[in-house]
């Protein structure tokens, strides 16, 4: 990663999940490193959206859905037609649960684990060097039931 600030008075930077790593004068930017990496497996990475709160529910359904459209033009024994529409089809999941217990729709995931040197440089010379931490979701996401 390179960071250049040299068209703005200053310059906010963030790391991935938001976190501020610097704020530098003009004429200064910031060097990358990745130092080591691994693959924590299967880790809670958050809940679904469409669960925003704790419920006694019996069950929760994924829905996904698609459309197609088509147009063709096809031979017909009284001449050449054209035949064009579109349809729906689509998959839902369901998840039972405990209606007895507050549940939410949970999702995890393989979680790529870096850990990043940052050099901040100024006039051609390191004035600042910290290590922090990226992470990534990799994978199939998963979804499951968690109970409160």
């Amino acid at each position: 990663m390179y960071l250049s600030n040299d068209d703005w008075d200053t310059l906010d930077a963030q790391t991935e999940t938001g976190g501020e790593i610097y704020k530098a004068p003009a004429g200064s930017y910031v060097t990358s490193t990745v130092l080591s990496s691994y693959t924590e497996k299967n880790k809670f990475i958050g809940y679904n959206s469409s669960t925003p709160d704790w419920s006694k529910a019996k069950g929760y359904t994924l829905h996904k859905g698609w459309t197609y459209s088509f147009s063709a033009s096809i031979e017909t024994k009284w001449g050449t037609a054209g035949v064009k529409g579109s349809y729906k089809t689509g998959v839902d999941i369901h998840f039972a649960a405990n209606p007895k217990k507050a549940s939410r729709l949970a999702i995890k995931s393989d979680v790529k684990v870096s850990k990043i040197q940052y050099k901040k440089w100024s006039n051609g010379k390191v004035i600042k060097t910290w290590t922090g931490l990226s992470t990534k979701p990799v994978g199939t996401k998963t979804h499951y039931v968690k109970y409160k």
